[in-house]
């Protein structure tokens, strides 16, 4: 059975196009690309730009269902749609020019399937995990396997955006600034139970810092899914990422160069939530929503009804 998966993120959008095999999914391919559904100055209205690189990829995907016959076929959107006041006449203007259904997920719905995603191929371990997936637009940390989830309206893009003076401060100022601004936004998180046996941590983000830190130069996310990274190495990286240039950023992005713009406030983002948790060590994911939906799709036995 072939599954066809756009995932419309605040900043990213991906595409995974898999085959059910057996009791699992294994992806025949898998795209990024470059959205960045951001609001006009001011307002919760997507910008004009933002939709037209929408509408591109949604048409790239629509090729590629047809390329590779898939049998089932979903889009779904997240933060940066539910949020947005336009969302209606977004949703009917991208389902005009792409010919393909967009739905819009709640955050309880993203959450608990970007969970189904995360630990997909990852070693099986027994007991509780937390699941903490920060994306563009907001950030969701949920309990698995019961699916209980607490979110943050708040991601990469959008810190990226509320943040714009600090950024623009001097490096030897930002970070303190930095840090401040992305402590408050976890202030309301307790610490996390003692008794998890992993913490797997899933977006962007988190996956550019795990192939930044291996010196990937084309992103590879066999190499990242599984690998761990330590909360002293993130919170020392955003210090150092947070004095560099946009082009220094960049060369250090190569796989990736359009997140320059955000990785130093998702860096931030991820040092203070998992400080804020009392978390020590992390496990990053490559895979998330689009992989927990395909797993929806294959129908599989530990897709949860309730999504």
């Amino acid at each position: 059975m072939r599954l066809a998966v756009c995932d419309l993120g605040s900043f990213s959008g991906l595409i995974l196009i898999a085959e059910k095999r057996g009791r699992g999914v294994r992806a025949i391919l898998e795209e990024r690309h470059t959205v960045d559904l951001s609001y006009r100055p001011g307002t919760r209205v997507i910008s004009r730009a933002g939709l037209e690189r929408a509408a591109s990829v949604l048409n790239r995907f629509r090729m590629l269902v047809a390329k590779h016959e898939s049998e089932r076929v979903i889009v779904v959107s997240t933060a940066a749609l539910r949020d947005a006041s336009n969302r209606k006449a977004v949703v009917r203007y991208l389902e005009t020019q792409s010919g393909v259904r967009v739905g819009v997920l709640s955050a309880r719905q993203e959450a608990q399937i970007a969970a189904l995603g995360a630990v997909t191929g990852l070693r099986e371990v027994t007991g509780n995990q937390l699941i903490i997936d920060i994306g563009g637009g907001s950030t969701e940390i949920t309990q698995y396997p019961t699916l209980a989830f607490r979110g943050v309206p708040l991601g990469a893009a959008r810190a990226t955006a509320h943040w714009s003076t600090a950024l623009s401060r001097r490096p030897d100022d930002r970070d303190a600034i930095l840090r401040e601004l992305a402590e408050a936004a976890f202030r309301t998180l307790r610490p996390t139970r003692a008794d998890l046996s992993r913490v797997v941590a899933v977006g962007g983000t988190i996956t550019a810092l795990a192939a930044m830190k291996q010196g990937m130069r084309v992103f590879d996310p066999q190499r990242v899914h599984g690998t761990t990274l330590s909360t002293t190495w993130i919170t020392e990286t955003a210090a150092q990422l947070s004095k560099e240039s946009l082009r220094a950023l960049r060369e250090r992005l190569r796989f990736d160069s359009d997140r320059a713009r955000v990785i130093v406030a998702g860096t931030y983002l991820w040092s203070a939530v998992l400080n804020r948790l009392g978390i020590a060590r992390v496990t990053v994911s490559a895979r998330g929503l689009r992989w927990g939906m395909a797993v929806i799709l294959a129908g599989l036995p530990d897709s949860p009804t309730s999504c």
